[in-house]
């Protein structure tokens, strides 16, 4: 994940990175023994987290990816060419200062699709299209119980969980 390039590459110059409370948090984990071929080496994260705005969207961990449901965009209609999106030529967007998901859907050629609960084996099923979540109970059940954390740190617009921990990007003076 992008957060960790920083934590990494402080690690690799020898730079000091604080973890006291007062100073600004460093939300990335150093990921320089997987960088290095340790052996041994594994993920610097137990789970990953997926949020679009200020909603938590999905949690990955090893194989398995859940999707909380959630509205998301997918193209409608044959893919574009040559960089123009699905059915250009004919797009409508419905109104041009519509901001949001739906904006985003109707002038770029995506429509907005409300997903399920969806769990995925990203091993056997890399492009997501086999929902195996009923098969896998226990799963499910991990993944989510690894969000509850998250949310409460971050919070979660489609589950009204306000986050704690949120805090303004940080800015170099």
């Amino acid at each position: 994940m992008a957060i960790d390039v920083f934590p990494t590459l402080a690690e690799l110059i020898g730079a000091r990175q604080s973890a006291q409370p007062t100073e600004r948090k460093i939300d990335g984990a150093s990921f320089r023994d997987l960088l290095f071929g340790r052996r041994g080496a594994g993920a610097p994260h137990e789970a990953l987290f997926f949020y679009s705005g200020d909603e938590l969207q999905a949690v990955r961990s090893e194989r398995w990816k859940l999707h909380f449901p959630h509205r998301d965009l997918t193209v409608n209609g044959p893919p574009g060419r040559d960089g123009k999106p699905a059915n250009f030529g004919s797009l409508q967007p419905a109104n041009i200062g519509l901001t949001g998901i739906d904006g985003i859907a109707t002038r770029h050629g995506y429509r907005v699709e409300s997903l399920e609960l969806s769990l995925f084996d990203l091993r056997a099923d890399p492009g997501e299209r086999r929902n195996v979540a009923a098969a896998h109970p226990e799963v499910v059940r991990r993944l989510t119980e690894l969000a509850v954390p998250m949310r409460g740190e971050l919070g979660d617009s489609l589950t009204g969980a306000k986050g704690r921990g949120l805090r303004p990007p940080g800015r170099s003076q």
